[in-house]
């Protein structure tokens, strides 16, 4: 027996005694009680499958929240998951996310044309695979640069590393900033 028979065999087991006595208002009153509790047991399950959080905002940090959502084309609520969940695990938040997979897809386009025209011998062998690497490559930066870019420190830790002299510059900058 599915749920679904199962709710209903429940509903007319409850409805069954005022169905009966043939009472419209009690009807009617019986039926509203029985969604009413009906509901009541759903969401009490759904409250233990699924945890709401309220969260209060005041004026100037909901605006800021809105604008970020619809810069990101999403809810508020989509975009407060995603980026507390990205916040959480480090990760980015893409603003709108059906151009970027637009791009990857147009990459995967490319590889793939690129792949056909080499193994039809219409460009070299050698081109045709320096091209693949290479796309491939960007396909690999242009991933990370999107979905997990570098931190500020990561950026200036590997930029010192690469010019160790510009460190002083950098500290003096840093000192010399007015917040």
């Amino acid at each position: 027996m599915t749920k679904r028979k199962h709710r209903h065999t429940a509903f007319y087991t409850y409805m069954a005694p005022f169905l009966e006595i043939g009472n419209d208002t009690l009807i009617t009153k019986a039926k509203n009680d029985y969604r009413r509790k009906y509901k009541a047991e759903w969401r009490k399950a759904k409250r233990k499958q699924v945890k709401e959080i309220t969260t209060t905002w005041e004026k100037e940090e909901y605006k800021i929240l809105k604008d970020e959502a619809n810069r990101h084309k999403e809810s508020i609520t989509r975009f407060m998951k995603k980026a507390t969940v990205g916040y959480i695990n480090k990760r980015y938040v893409t603003p709108n996310e059906a151009q970027i997979t637009k791009v990857m897809q147009l990459l995967a386009l490319t590889y793939n044309s690129i792949s056909e025209l080499k193994d039809e011998s219409n460009i070299p062998a050698e081109a045709g695979r320096k091209a693949l690497l290479d796309l491939n490559e960007l396909e690999r930066n242009i991933r990370i640069a999107l979905f997990s870019p570098k931190t500020i420190e990561q950026t200036i830790t590997e930029y010192i590393r690469e010019k160790p002299l510009i460190k002083p510059l950098l500290v003096e900058f840093i000192q010399n900033l007015q917040v």
